[in-house]
């Protein structure tokens, strides 16, 4: 497994979360549904992924969620395309 952070949500919170992650040395991985969000997260150097079956591979050891309300975290997690199957059994998940 390798040191991989995905974060799903670069927001207010979230952007600055996932950025000092990385300013830490952290390999991170982002993804938002909002482009404007995505754009600038660019700006700050973080790598950005267009979708969530991109961004959780078999190499992320961590997600890390900054979801506006319960319900968004719950459909990232346990919806139809839910990430709850596709991280490895040893991930660590943070809400």
């Amino acid at each position: 497994m390798s040191n991989l952070i995905a974060f799903i949500g670069v927001g207010n919170m979230g952007c600055p979360m996932a950025e000092n992650l990385m300013k830490a040395g952290k390999i991170v991985k982002v993804f938002d549904v909002s482009k404007k969000m995505l754009d600038i997260a660019k700006v700050k150097k973080l790598e950005t992924i267009s979708n969530l079956d991109d961004l959780i591979t078999a190499d992320v050891e961590t997600v890390i969620t900054m979801l506006p309300e319960g319900k968004h975290s719950k459909a990232v997690y346990l919806g139809e395309s839910g990430i709850i199957n596709k991280v490895s059994k040893d991930c660590l998940l943070i809400d």
